[in-house]
């Protein structure tokens, strides 16, 4: 498939080290309009200390599977633990006033690796 758009992987690297370091309400300014609308920081934490706590560790990562139109883009990052396995979150960015905006992501997969 086609490689992921430097400027996507810049939103997701932003969001992403903001995550790490802590500070959700900038990496609330990597989401869209539409998902800022419905989440502020400390609804965000609760969400990523549920369901996504593997972001808040310093994964190595890729993208791969990018797909894109004028406006949407899709792709997937996986993101391997210390032990070998890894966990496939699935972004969709949609482009907002001239920048991409990441408006939703969910675990499609999981594989295990027992060391």
């Amino acid at each position: 498939g086609e490689g992921v758009p430097d400027a996507v992987t810049a939103a997701l690297e932003g969001q992403y080290l903001a995550i790490i370091e802590g500070d959700l309400g900038r990496a609330l300014t990597y989401a869209s309009r539409s998902f800022r609308a419905g989440s502020e920081p400390e609804r965000f934490a609760g969400i990523l200390r549920s369901g996504y706590s593997f972001l808040l560790e310093t994964l190595d990562r890729e993208g791969r599977d990018c797909a894109r139109s004028d406006d949407l883009v899709a792709l997937v990052v996986s993101f391997r633990r210390p032990t070998g396995s890894t966990i496939g979150l699935a972004y969709r960015l949609i482009s907002e006033e001239g920048s991409w905006r990441i408006e939703a992501a969910g675990i499609i997969e999981e594989s295990r690796i027992d060391v």
